[in-house]
């Protein structure tokens, strides 16, 4: 609508059309992107909403006559909506105050996100260097850069990590416990393992001893307590000794790989996420609107 002289002339249209009502998008002072969602002072109207120089006062003052010209005149209520932490990056007020926002250390979750989003940033930079279209005409070319993307990007950044129970160490720091008797007897007591499903021994020793399981954060965060995976073993072969290490180290890798199957699942359907996203925004930005050539900028 413009300026907030040139609004008048649009009342009439909307109330002889029946309205009632106004929803305007935050009319606060906008950021980098220029979003109204993305506001940079809260507490300040976006300036090119007024002549220039018009001081805060003023401001307020021609927002109320114009707001009750509204519903005097033409019968139009109106009203905004603001989420007052839709904050640009570029607000002074989120320079002074970091904490305030999310970041990979009080949003560990966010950390996978962050090292898939710099991992794009650098093949985006390099398309020309590794030899992918910069300039995209068609769904072919996009086709070609998401290959990249599964080779440059998703293939080295093992992303799987962030989601499974590494194995091999928590293998050797049940082996640990179990010989030196570091568990508890009474854990698995009235369990009988014996002849028991797969799935089902995962589950009772996932119950027991999984740790970091409910949420994304650092790379391996998912955990078997080492105490839990040897009152299994304690449970299954009794007391440790040398010549049932092998058998009861197959065991627990079993166990440990059916805990971490759902996990690499969860894994799967994130990765076709991100490349179906990928492939849909790309295309809508390059193709549909044709933004041109991909640059570092």
């Amino acid at each position: 609508m413009g300026p907030l002289e040139q609004w008048s002339k649009f009342f009439k249209v909307f109330s002889n059309k029946g309205y009632n009502m106004l929803h305007f998008t935050p009319l606060n002072q906008r950021g980098d992107s220029n979003s109204p969602y993305s506001i940079y002072d809260q507490l300040s109207f976006a300036p090119d909403l007024f002549p220039e120089g018009t001081t805060i006062n003023e401001q307020h003052a021609q927002m109320n006559r114009m707001t009750a010209m509204m519903e005097k005149e033409f019968g139009l209520l109106s009203m905004t909506d603001v989420v007052w932490n839709h904050t640009a990056e570029n607000s002074d007020w989120l320079q002074d105050h970091p904490e305030a926002g999310y970041n990979l250390y009080n949003s560990p979750h966010l950390i996978s996100a962050y090292q898939l989003d710099s991992a794009l940033i650098e093949f985006s930079s390099n398309l020309r260097h590794l030899g992918y279209p910069t300039v995209l005409n068609s769904v072919d070319d996009l086709l070609k850069i998401m290959e990249g993307i599964k080779t440059h990007v998703l293939g080295g950044l093992r992303l799987w990590e962030f989601y499974v129970i590494e194995s091999a160490p928590t293998i050797a720091a049940a082996l640990t416990a179990w010989k030196k008797r570091k568990y508890d007897d009474t854990v698995f007591d009235r369990i009988h393992f014996a002849g028991m499903s797969l799935y089902d021994k995962a589950k009772k020793v996932a119950d027991q001893g999984l740790e970091g399981g409910d949420t994304l954060g650092e790379r391996f965060q998912k955990e078997l307590k080492s105490s839990i995976a040897a009152a299994y073993l304690a449970c299954v072969y009794g007391d440790y000794s040398d010549a049932k290490v092998a058998e009861a180290q197959r065991d627990l890798q079993s166990v440990i790989n059916e805990i971490n199957l759902p996990f690499y699942r969860q894994f799967d359907s994130d990765r076709e996420a991100i490349q179906e996203n990928i492939f849909n925004r790309v295309k809508y930005i390059r193709l549909v609107l044709k933004r041109g050539e991909i640059t570092p900028e």
